[in-house]
């Protein structure tokens, strides 16, 4: 009855006989589409939300389908993470700094605790010409590593810290 049901909703998309229930025809799927172009387009694969992935979505006594959704959500978020990182340590050496602060602004958005993420939108800010907010941007960052892991920042941010603390030119 179910089956029958979708089929009227949504046509003859799902094919289905007494052993299979399958997909006749290929869908629209934001996933796919963004699994195709994070490889070789991640500007473009960056349009997708992959943060909300199946959010607010579960199936009733399926334990496993929402093991297998957090699974795909953590994949999904470790690709576009990579986007985002490729995509700021490009624009850090094209020297466009804007793109780069607001390209780590995400990441950290997505991934708050990670040192390079950190790191590139302190060194960007910097670079840009903002030394008050490169150093706002790593007092921030080092509370919220504090408040959430507990810990310091690498060494090699408090070195990128102090040099742009120490740094008097104009």
């Amino acid at each position: 009855q179910a089956l029958k049901h979708l089929r009227t909703d949504i046509g003859e998309i799902v094919r289905c006989g007494r052993s299979a229930v399958e997909l006749a025809a290929t869908i629209e799927c934001e996933v796919r589409d963004f699994r195709a172009q994070v490889g070789h387009e991640p500007q473009r694969a960056l349009t997708t939300d992959v943060s909300r992935f199946l959010s607010g979505f579960s199936v009733r006594h399926a334990p496993q389908f929402d093991e297998w959704v957090a699974a795909t959500r953590r994949d999904l978020l470790q690709r576009y993470e990579h986007a985002l990182a490729t995509l700021s340590r490009e624009a850090m050496g094209q020297w466009r700094w804007r793109d780069a602060i607001n390209l780590a602004d995400r990441w950290l958005k997505c991934d708050p605790l990670s040192d390079e993420a950190a790191r590139l939108a302190v060194e960007a800010r910097y670079l840009s010409g903002d030394r008050g907010a490169a150093l706002a941007q790593f007092a921030e960052y080092r509370a919220t590593l504090l408040r959430e892991a507990g810990c310091e920042p690498s060494r090699s941010l408090f070195n990128l810290a102090r040099r742009v603390e120490t740094d008097a030119s104009p």
